[in-house]
């Protein structure tokens, strides 16, 4: 993959490429920090399936399926099961009602690959994650159509020959897997059958991680004022920190895909959130 990534900045610098060198636009159409309301006068209220208020974080599990619930998607904390709090871990009073949440049947640029689009919002920043699932898939025993719709919707992010330049990673992320090639692989049979029995999920996660601008190699915060900026090109400036694809079992014999772009800020709004709350429940 890094070989294709390779080619592409190069025929971008020669100038040989048609297409955009990387994503120019901002993932299916939303924009980094769009309201609500911004995006129903986009899109309309018919496409509206279901929306409310994010009431806490998930708990630890979560993050072995696919996700179930608004307090599932795009949490960056997971807090430990307790006897107190049995399904999530609560906001402070202070801040209730400052995580919204939105499930969409169509987006602004929508791909005919996904049913839903799950939008999560912060009342400082607006418009923080966007996760887009595909529709339920149907499986056989050894899951090779989930495995199949998983390696279609990743050659999106992968793929500089595809249309679809918004959905795609920059050269400049780094990647990480859970493993390319083992689905069919003996040694890690144990694996694949959790994963087929809902116990876990294929994951892959493409990440900006900000650059000193005088050594390169050194990862740094982005606030940082030595960092290197985002590309100006990079998802037209709306600054997508992480990309991430999964795939699950949803019930006996169906699974869904699902791909994720957090735009930047969204680790550290959840995190400050997440804080504020594991102080006031534990104080």
């Amino acid at each position: 993959m890094k070989k294709i990534w390779m080619i592409a900045a190069a025929a971008c610098l020669l100038g040989v490429s048609v297409q955009p060198c990387w994503a120019a636009d901002p993932p299916f159409g939303f924009r980094r920090g769009m309201t609500e309301q911004e995006i129903i006068a986009v899109i309309g209220p018919h496409a509206i399936q279901k929306r409310g208020v994010i009431r806490g974080f998930p708990l630890q599990g979560s993050e072995s399926r696919v996700p179930s619930t608004p307090e599932e998607f795009g949490a960056t904390m997971l807090f430990p099961a307790t006897i107190r709090f049995p399904t999530f871990f609560p906001l402070a009073p202070e801040d209730v009602g400052s995580i919204t949440y939105m499930y969409l049947t169509t987006a602004p640029k929508p791909h005919a690959a996904f049913e839903l689009y799950v939008l999560r919002f912060y009342s400082t920043h607006g418009l923080m994650r966007i996760t887009a699932l595909s529709a339920p898939i149907r499986t056989g025993a050894d899951g090779s159509e989930l495995w199949a719709k998983y390696e279609e919707i990743g050659a999106f992010v992968m793929s500089s020959s595809l249309q679809r330049p918004d959905l795609r990673a920059v050269p400049e992320m780094d990647y990480f897997a859970l493993s390319d090639d083992y689905w069919n692989d003996k040694r890690f049979a144990s694996k694949k059958d959790r994963i087929l029995k809902g116990q876990g999920t294929l994951w892959r996660s493409w990440e900006w991680q900000c650059r000193m601008t005088a050594l390169p190699s050194e990862r740094t915060s982005c606030a940082h004022p030595a960092a290197e900026p985002y590309p100006a090109t990079f998802f037209g400036g709306n600054r997508v920190s992480t990309i991430r694809l999964d795939a699950g079992m949803t019930g006996t014999n169906t699974g869904r895909v699902f791909l994720s772009y957090e735009f930047d800020g969204f680790a550290d709004a959840d995190f400050v959130i997440s804080q504020r709350a594991e102080q006031y429940y534990r104080r």
